[in-house]
């Protein structure tokens, strides 16, 4: 006859064993740690009522969660320069050259903006040696220099440029479905100045993609999607370019939620739908000065900018009625920069740690010890009494978290519990019956 006791052990041992596999497979396996992210996240929404917080990424079998909830944005100051056609020939030529550009650009820069994005595509068939370099100097100096190419999708495509690939996001950063995303695999028309070191480059349009009629003008939103896929990369649109260069924020620090969030290091998070497109409303009124470009040829033009707040931002706006970007007036384009800086972004980080492998291996173990306890105990006994330890093993885990900034993951403790069920019933057979039960029960 075999003990009682032998076959309780056995139960315990095979249920902690069941608990012990699933917690390295939470820390290995894919997709069962995104399930617990997923719930650790549900369970952070449920007590925290309305506030709102982010989790910083960490290493797969990382011992530690930081969360960081998020605080208001405030919108910076911009200075929109309208660039527009020039009848007064106060420029070099129209388009404007790259001498052109670098006088405006220095004027800019000395008026104290830090970052200069570029709306139109700044290519020349032959703008000479000399006067690129002029242009790149120039360029150079500001922290960030956003520009833009046109892409779009041919039957015979092209290598990644390497100027687009320093720029661009890896594919890896996106959690969804990366086919929604608009297909590109060709510059319409390659770029003058790749040499800059600080230079982001964006896309200005799709050429493969049809916006969406009257949505530019009339919310100042951006119809096409946040991010192009070349590849294996993600090329950023210019509003997305110009936050990352606001914000000093890396293509390796963006990570990309669809349906959800793009999330920009410590900078905004800015919500997307399911196609990656902007999703929220842009602000009634956003606070920038615009001037037009003929009033940066001198350096004069300097005084004109607003004191004491001097703009970070100088943008560089097709202000032509041929304009092709998807932001028909300069003033959308201004109001949606200024909306993306006043979203929500993460405040400081607070740790929780994962409780050490020795008091998890206890918890199992303590959940093991209550399901061979039940091995004699009839059938709608033991329903209830599992259907309370699986409770109260959820309550000890919202405790532990909410007093001591501890956590483990739950399901661990579910495969001990359910694994503890499953081997009570199974090895209730093997117990002699007690004195007083039928063998039935």
């Amino acid at each position: 006859m075999i003990s009682p006791w032998i076959v309780r052990l056995l139960l315990v041992v095979l249920a902690v064993e069941a608990g012990v596999c699933v917690a390295f497979l939470t820390d290995f396996w894919r997709p069962l740690r995104q399930r617990e992210e997923s719930l650790f996240r549900a369970f952070l929404t449920i007590t925290r009522n309305d506030e709102h917080f982010v989790l910083d990424p960490v290493p797969p079998a990382s011992r530690m969660r930081i969360i960081r909830p998020l605080q208001p944005g405030r919108p910076q100051p911009c200075l929109l320069v309208g660039v527009t056609e020039d009848p007064e020939r106060e420029f070099e030529s129209y388009p404007l050259s790259p001498v052109d550009w670098a006088v405006i650009l220095n004027n800019a820069h000395e008026a104290g903006c830090r970052v200069a994005a570029i709306v139109q595509p700044l290519s020349w068939e032959d703008a000479g040696e000399l006067r690129l370099s002029a242009l790149e100097t120039h360029l150079s100096r500001f922290d960030s220099a956003v520009l833009t190419v046109d892409l779009r999708r041919a039957p015979t495509a092209q290598t990644l440029p390497p100027y687009l690939k320093r720029s661009a996001v890896p594919l890896r950063q996106l959690r969804g479905n990366p086919g929604v995303l608009p297909r590109v695999n060709r510059v319409a028309l390659p770029p003058s100045a790749t040499s800059v070191p600080n230079a982001l480059f964006s896309f200005r349009v799709l050429e493969s993609e049809q916006p969406s009629p009257g949505s530019a003008a009339e919310t100042a939103m951006d119809p096409h999607p946040a991010f192009a896929r070349w590849d294996d990369y993600l090329i950023p649109s210019f509003p997305v370019a110009v936050a990352m260069a606001q914000h000093h924020v890396r293509p390796s620090e963006v990570r990309i939620v669809l349906d959800h969030h793009i999330r920009l290091g410590n900078g905004p998070s800015i919500p997307i739908n399911e196609y990656a497109q902007l999703d929220f409303r842009p602000l009634a009124s956003a606070p920038h000065r615009f001037l037009a470009a003929n009033e940066l040829v001198q350096p004069t033009g300097a005084s004109a900018l607003p004191h004491p707040v001097t703009p970070r931002c100088a943008l560089f706006c097709d202000a032509t009625p041929e304009n092709p970007a998807p932001w028909t007036r300069p003033a959308n384009l201004g109001r949606l920069v200024n909306s993306i800086d006043a979203l929500p972004r993460p405040a400081g980080p607070r740790e929780h740690h994962r409780l050490p492998p020795a008091f998890e291996a206890l918890l199992f173990t303590l959940i093991a010890v209550i399901a061979a306890s039940l091995t004699r105990c009839g059938r709608l006994t033991r329903f209830l009494a599992f259907g309370l330890l699986l409770t109260g093993s959820l309550v000890v885990l919202a405790a532990l978290f909410e007093l001591s900034d501890y956590w483990t993951p739950l399901g661990p403790v579910l495969a001990t519990a359910a694994a503890g069920w499953f081997l009570c019933a199974r090895f209730t057979s093997y117990l002699p019956p007690s004195p007083g039960h039928s063998a039935s029960s």
